[in-house]
């Protein structure tokens, strides 16, 4: 297949994609179209599969049927993605923190199921009808650092191609904001702004079952202010923090 044909079957392809995918578009987290972002063909057919829909790295496809692990856990409900024992994280404690961590939530255990390195991008649970296993990229790349030819950052290194090392979660959330925690706002805590009564802040900041998630400050669909954030780092923390 020639360039041209390449680009323009993606085209096709995006223009397919339903109105859920909003502003995923064309962004970082929009893996069908990292070759054209990248104007090279090095990305997806080799790196990763090409699934030819940017939802379904994260989202069921439509036709997908359901499995055993799906209805045994509403944790993946809607998801296509397998998630990481929650007993592999090391998770944020302080002793000035009166709430301790609790289960993480899905919306928290998605975005880690890639950026914790453990899996590959495009190691989805469903494939997208009409897949066929031919397609099948030679090597399944995973956002993690070090040694191995699995790795994005074998490439990803600074040097031969943009650094992606700020990307790599992993494991250890110990140096991250807490998530899969209570909001302790809840609680009349001064310290901290009440939410609006459906967990949900004034400027789209929001709780899932009263508990900060990942996608509490993260708008994987916003690409627009960076790093896929609901509002402004300026104005983010002070969204929650009173003092």
């Amino acid at each position: 297949m020639t360039t041209f044909m390449r680009i323009a079957s993606a085209l096709l392809a995006l223009a397919a994609v339903p109105a859920l995918a909003g502003t995923l578009v064309g962004s970082k987290h929009d893996l069908t179209a990292l070759n054209m972002r990248a104007k090279v063909e090095a990305m997806t057919g080799l790196a990763f599969n090409n699934y030819r829909d940017p939802c379904i790295y994260c989202h069921l496809p439509a036709d997908a049927k359901a499995t055993s692990a799906f209805n045994d856990d509403e944790r993946y409900k809607d998801w296509n993605r397998y998630f990481s024992n929650q007993e592999d994280y090391l998770r944020y404690e302080s002793a000035s923190n009166k709430v301790k961590p609790g289960q993480l939530g899905p919306q928290s255990l998605v975005c880690l199921s890639c950026h914790d390195g453990s899996m590959a991008v495009d190691m989805v649970v469903s494939k997208p009808g009409g897949w066929s296993t031919k397609d099948d990229a030679p090597m399944h790349m995973k956002l993690d650092k070090g040694g191995g030819l699995d790795r994005c950052t074998q490439c990803h290194d600074g040097v031969t191609a943009h650094k992606m090392d700020h990307v790599v979660i992993g494991r250890n959330l110990m140096d991250d904001h807490p998530v899969g925690i209570k909001y302790p706002g809840l609680f009349g805590n001064e310290e901290y702004h009440p939410p609006g009564r459906d967990g949900t802040f004034r400027n789209g900041v929001k709780l899932f079952d009263n508990q900060v998630e990942c996608a509490t400050c993260h708008d994987v669909h916003q690409p627009d202010v960076v790093p896929f954030l609901r509002v402004e780092q300026s104005e983010l923390c002070i969204t929650c923090h009173n003092k």
